[in-house]
């Protein structure tokens, strides 16, 4: 007798089954098959399921056994949530509102959402479905702080990506959800600093392949559980991180560091992720800001002191480097806080370099290379640059101090109209 007949068999047994208590009991029975192959026969229970787990009674022996929403096909799970009048109950709630709006001709009505701004002004902005409403103070009522449904505050194209709905979207499919999913979901909840829901993903994935990636999740999670406030403060600076406001980021990144002393495994971890991800948000900004204050910088030395050739490129092979980084740290001091040409620097050679700018040489056949000095150079070159305007004597010298090598990393192009400098 073949497995699969096995199977076959037992879940028709349990179709009848649920037939037969149905009958015996008066009550409708629902069978719940998993994406396992597990197979509940009960009535998933409301009033118990929550955002994580689906709460089913099981038939006859009335027990109550909690299955992840993930375990469930997704279609499956959509039409237990739409018959319970559930919206978005598998995205994780957030920090709103509840408040009666009561109007002039004494209607009243019930909103949720999002607060923008103060809860004493005399006009509050409350985000309900994506819209911002000015609502008058005086039309309202019983306002009060409540964890809402996302969806109340967006609409549903715009709900933020947290880690959890990542994952949810990621196991979507109809494949069952395996130890080795279950272990990437806790992963990922635990770098979204979801303790609650990395531990009980981690229970899924418990095995002999996994048991100790699981164990190591789950004590990570309880760790980041003793710290709610130096967690809470971590998500907030990783939201400025995100929204580019490396201002506060920084800012954020100081008030962190009295938890660096006294924190665990999990905590430093997160804090090293946190600085990680802050560093790199930083460079890039670098990368696309000190090129354009180089470029300043020539505009504006070709303009004051463009005749002369010789002293200009001296000028960018010995100040335009560490004077670019001088200017960038004034110009950033709003955006990135007080920071010195130093930090700059750094930053600068952590860059991503991914791909080059270009720029054209200009007579660039000649004083390409032997000729790297323009003291040196033909006449011709002078002459050139004699009659040349000031946008192309800008892109020369650019170009030129792209190939000294003191800064950017460089390599050329020859074609039938000249020499182009692609500098990264």
């Amino acid at each position: 007798m073949s497995i699969a007949y096995l199977l076959r068999a037992w879940c028709v047994a349990c179709c009848l089954a649920a037939v037969v208590l149905q009958s015996a009991s008066g009550s409708a029975a629902d069978v719940v098959r998993l994406r396992t192959g597990r197979v509940l026969i009960g009535t998933p229970e409301p009033s118990r399921s929550d955002a994580a787990r689906l709460c089913v009674s099981e038939a006859g022996t009335q027990r109550l056994t909690y299955v992840s929403w993930l375990l469930l096909p997704s279609s499956v799970a959509q039409e237990i949530q739409r018959d319970w009048g559930w919206r978005s109950r598998l995205a994780r709630p957030v920090e709103g509102v509840v408040l009666t709006r009561v109007h002039p001709d004494g209607s009243f009505r019930e909103l949720r959402g999002a607060l923008l701004g103060k809860a004493d002004a005399k006009v509050l902005h409350v985000m309900v479905h994506g819209v911002t409403l000015a609502i008058p103070r005086e039309q309202v009522r019983d306002l009060q702080d409540a964890a809402v449904d996302p969806l109340w505050v967006w609409p549903a194209k715009d709900l933020p990506a947290t880690a959890l709905a990542r994952v949810r979207t990621t196991l979507a499919g109809s494949r069952p959800l395996t130890p080795a999913d279950a272990i990437e979901c806790a992963r990922e909840a635990l770098r979204g600093l979801e303790s609650a829901v990395a531990i009980r993903y981690a229970a899924m994935g418990e095995g002999e392949a996994h048991a100790a990636e699981a164990q190591r999740i789950v004590r990570a999670s309880r760790e980041l559980a003793t710290q709610p406030r130096t967690v809470a403060a971590l998500r907030v600076a990783h939201g400025k991180v995100r929204d580019g406001a490396l201002r506060e980021a920084r800012a954020a990144q100081q008030r962190l560091a009295a938890a660096r002393a006294i924190a665990g495994p999990a905590i430093r971890t997160a804090l090293r992720r946190f600085d990680a991800e802050l560093e790199l948000a930083l460079s890039r900004l670098v990368q696309r800001r000190y090129v354009r204050a180089v470029v300043h910088l020539i505009q504006e030395r070709v303009k004051s002191e463009g005749k002369d050739l010789a002293r200009l490129l001296a000028w960018a092979r010995d100040d335009l480097g560490e004077a670019a980084f001088k200017r960038l740290a004034v110009d950033l001091r709003r955006e990135v806080g007080a920071v010195d040409a130093l930090d700059l620097r750094l930053a600068w050679r952590r860059r991503e370099r991914a791909s080059y700018r270009s720029v054209p040489y200009g007579p660039g056949r000649v004083l390409s290379g032997r000729h790297t000095d323009a003291a040196s150079a033909p006449l011709d070159v002078r002459a050139w640059w004699k009659r040349s305007e000031a946008e192309e004597r800008a892109a020369f010298v650019l170009a030129w101090f792209a190939t000294q090598g003191s800064v950017f990393e460089s390599r050329t192009r020859e074609s039938a109209d000249g020499i182009t400098v692609q500098y990264r």
